[in-house]
């Protein structure tokens, strides 16, 4: 298997394909970031109620009908996952490209790594789910799985939100009890002895969703976090350049 490998600065995931130059989420945004030799595409996957692996982010369609509740029918707009995989196949056959998959619920894990395992693609996992992490890591091994941190604390009960928070804070135990290989952090919760804790167990960190200059160049010099997600990858780009170039120079 191609494992996705990591450098001595954060790698940079195109989230949805990135917006800066096509609508995120679309087929052109997808296209244009395997065109550019994106080194990680993310790309959220959900499954149908009649077994279709599709490319969206939400849970409901604009429709309003639940992905999961939907036919293969109502989807027919969205992309399938296959079909990103072929085209990326297509599109990039020396796999300069890795795949950030972002697994948006449970049931179809192996049936959405499968496809990138056959062709030999680099890429690795994130999923909120810990049940997700531990099939993974049971039944694929040699696939990288990360451990989302950072639930939405909506219409919750205070306990719930406080007992959320610190799991998120200390999320130790969930790492460990998963054997996730990695975790990806809102960025907001990266802290300095939970990242020494990682790499001290030769675990990656991911940090999402960051968009702004002052949280890229603050997140990109920081020799922990091994990928950065965001919406705006070439202004992340250049801000690394301007990271290695201010090293460089010192």
């Amino acid at each position: 298997m191609a494992r996705v490998q990591f450098t001595s600065y954060p790698l940079i995931s195109w989230h949805r394909g990135g917006q800066e130059l096509q609508p995120h989420a679309s087929r052109e945004a997808f296209y244009t970031a395997i065109d550019r030799g994106a080194e990680l595409i993310e790309i959220d996957v959900r499954s149908t109620r009649d077994g279709l692996l599709v490319c969206w982010h939400d849970e409901f369609l604009p429709s309003g009908i639940a992905v999961r509740d939907a036919t293969q029918q109502q989807v027919s707009d969205l992309m399938e996952w296959e079909e990103f995989v072929h085209v990326l196949h297509e599109r990039d056959p020396d796999r300069r490209s890795g795949v950030h998959l972002d697994l948006k619920d449970v049931g179809y894990e192996l049936a959405a790594v499968d496809p990138l395992l056959a062709v030999n693609r680099p890429f690795f996992v994130t999923t909120l789910e810990k049940s997700s992490v531990r099939l993974l890591r049971r039944e694929r091994p040699e696939t990288d799985s990360f451990l989302t941190v950072g639930r939405d604390r909506g219409h919750r009960s205070r306990w719930s939100r406080w007992w959320l928070r610190a799991s998120e804070i200390f999320p130790y135990w969930n790492v460990i009890s998963t054997n996730a290989t990695g975790v990806a952090l809102h960025h907001s919760l990266l802290r300095p002895r939970l990242a020494r804790w990682m790499h001290r167990r030769q675990r990656r960190i991911v940090v999402w969703t960051v968009n702004g200059r002052d949280a890229m160049t603050r997140l990109l010099t920081d020799s922990t976090v091994d990928a950065l997600t965001t919406n705006f990858p070439l202004k992340a780009l250049t801000v690394r350049d301007e990271v290695v170039a201010a090293r460089m120079s010192e």
